[in-house]
């Protein structure tokens, strides 16, 4: 395919060459420069073909970058992403290579996935880039939570001494409290005020994590993973650190450490939560409790907008107390944006009386629940369902809600008039009729709810072929289904409409993302767009990611039904679209 449209790169323009080449991966490119001598020459020397070094496209760099040494001068390299120890790229291998053999001086980004981090690596890293380094990485391979498994002789303020230029920096590993406390010491004059990023862990009840917030003065997001947060300090003194270091913090998350929450990607703590679409709703008046009189609230002392607080389920706890002094605040309260909740804590019934007399959060947009006991969850469908606590829910994700999660749940968000977009994964408990009739609820039935977006994840039996067919891509057979009739939870009424009525022929959905579900094959799919396109429907995008051992021959897209395939989704998506079958080896399905 490279061959029949970029024959004549070496004679274009160097301009255009450049184009051309960033338009393609790591692999490509060195695939490429074995066409000929014209393209090796233009390919190899072309400093952007060395600027990111990464195991991205699952090639190694060492030993396989080992041969074109010439071609890779110092300064070429920026990005060193290890992003998989057990990819086989071992990191003390790919330090030597980089930092020892080709002398790399002028490294930006680093990410590096380790069990072993030793000083001896990290002293020539420094020695080569300090000056350069602008995000650093550290943490164990990935889905390991359990950080206390990987002790390491080196201590976060290293980084932070050094690097005069560190905006983004992570470090996730177990530092012994001799270490830690020597470490502590040496930071009592420094600051780094281009810090604005913080992702940082220590195994030790009795870190104190002040010294880090006084170093950073801009610091706009921070993570911190600890055993237990409320063994160092109560709430009120933690936010009041907050409040007296860090006074453009934007995204606070605090997690316990715990295998419960393995899925949730160190390094992406921030990054998944993008606070730019995450706006901020114009309600500065709430009623005051006592004299049920409007008042101003205040917003001059808070910028926080993104909040995650992880409560372990069965180790260590997150206490209650920092979810009450941490939401229910009357400065943070008014500007919160984004809720992502998960643990037994925050369903408590003396948290959620306590939320609730708080008037509501009317800047809340985007909510994540997850990880709830069955015990607690009771009154979870009230919290989520009054349109008085979230009257301008824009964005709901609930996930790992094996079993506890149900059809009261999407019958509460039915009240959510604003509720733009439903993320779903991991909940077993829900029915087909209960999503579907929720669907249809929030479009068909009330033409000025605002639903366009369904994302539909691993492990949900609920969502089958019914669903994609009849209900979202408006099969010519109605979706005639009985109704959930009224339903009282605690003191909140929430209740839905009476059957189905016509389906007319419009979109359901304005963008649909299938991430892995269980039922949904291949053949579905294709079903799906012939439908959408038969019935003169589109979307604006559409992504599917799916299993299909059995059901797709690796050359499916080259022959006339995947060419057919193709040509479908680029007519249903109208701006947008993604298509990936995950086919596993024999080996791998076992």
């Amino acid at each position: 395919m490279i061959d029949n449209y970029i024959v004549g790169i070496p004679s274009l323009p160097i301009e255009i060459q450049e184009v051309i080449l960033k338009s393609l991966t790591f692999q490509q490119r060195l695939e490429s420069s074995m066409t000929c001598k014209a393209w090796r020459f233009m390919i190899l020397n072309w400093p952007g073909m060395w600027r990111n070094l990464s195991t991205d496209d699952e090639h190694t760099i060492v030993p396989d970058l080992v041969p074109y040494k010439p071609y890779i001068a110092s300064h070429f390299v920026k990005r060193v992403h290890i992003v998989d120890y057990y990819n086989g790229d071992p990191w003390h291998a790919v330090e030597d290579f980089l930092l020892n053999e080709l002398k790399c001086d002028a490294i930006q980004d680093i990410e590096v996935r380790t069990e072993a981090l030793s000083m001896t690596n990290i002293s020539r890293l420094l020695s080569n880039c300090s000056n350069t380094l602008t995000s650093i990485c550290f943490t164990p391979p990935r889905g390991e939570i359990q950080f206390e498994r990987f002790p390491t002789d080196v201590t976060p303020d290293l980084f932070l001494h050094h690097c005069p230029n560190l905006v983004n920096f992570t470090f996730v590993y177990a530092v012994s409290p001799k270490a830690a406390e020597k470490s502590i010491k040496k930071m009592t004059r420094l600051q780094n005020h281009n810090l604005t990023s913080l992702t940082l862990s220590m195994d030790q009840s009795n870190f104190d994590p002040e010294p880090y917030f006084k170093l950073a003065p801009n610091l706009k997001r921070l993570a911190l993973l600890f055993p237990d947060l409320s063994r160092q300090t109560n709430a009120t003194t933690f936010m009041s650190m907050l409040h007296q270091h860090c006074p453009q913090l934007i995204s606070l998350a605090l997690s316990g450490n715990n295998h419960y929450l393995g899925d949730l990607d160190i390094s992406e703590l921030h990054e998944r939560r993008q606070i730019g679409n995450v706006q901020q709703q114009p309600l500065p008046l709430v009623v005051n409790s006592n004299n049920n009189t409007p008042k101003q609230k205040d917003t001059s002392n808070s910028n926080l907008m993104d909040i995650l607080l992880h409560d372990s389920l069965s180790m260590y706890r997150l206490a209650p107390s920092l979810i009450t002094h941490i939401i229910g605040q009357d400065h943070i309260q008014s500007t919160i944006a984004s809720l992502d909740l998960a643990g037994d804590a925050f369903v408590k019934p003396e948290v959620i009386d306590y939320l609730t007399s708080r008037g509501g959060f009317p800047s809340v947009t985007h909510l994540t629940l997850r990880y709830e006991s069955t015990d607690s969850f009771t009154r979870l469908p009230e919290f989520i369902g009054s349109p008085t606590l979230f009257p301008n829910l824009r964005y709901f994700h609930i996930r790992e809600s094996l079993y506890n999660a149900n059809d009261y749940i999407l019958l509460a968000l039915t009240n959510m008039v604003h509720l733009e977009e439903l993320k779903l994964e991991n909940c077993f408990n829900f029915t087909s009729k209960g999503l579907g009739q929720f669907l249809n609820q929030m479009s068909y039935l009330q033409p000025n709810r605002s639903l366009c977006k369904l994302t539909i994840g691993k492990n949900l039996p609920a969502f089958d072929t019914t669903l994609l067919l009849n209900v979202i891509a408006g099969k010519e057979e109605e979706y005639n289904d009985t109704t959930i009739t009224t339903t009282t939870i605690g003191t909140t009424s929430i209740s839905s409409s009476t059957a189905c009525q016509q389906q007319q022929q419009k979109v359901l959905l304005e963008e649909l993302t299938l991430d892995q579900p269980d039922k949904i094959k291949l053949d579905n799919v294709q079903e799906f767009l012939e439908i959408m396109r038969k019935n003169g429907k589109t979307m604006n995008k559409l992504h599917f990611t799916l299993n299909c051992f059995f059901d797709a021959s690796p050359d499916f897209l080259e022959t006339d039904q995947g060419k057919l395939f193709l040509n479908n989704l680029d007519h249903v998506a109208k701006k947008e679209w993604t298509f990936e079958i995950k086919q596993k080896t024999i080996q791998e399905a076992l």
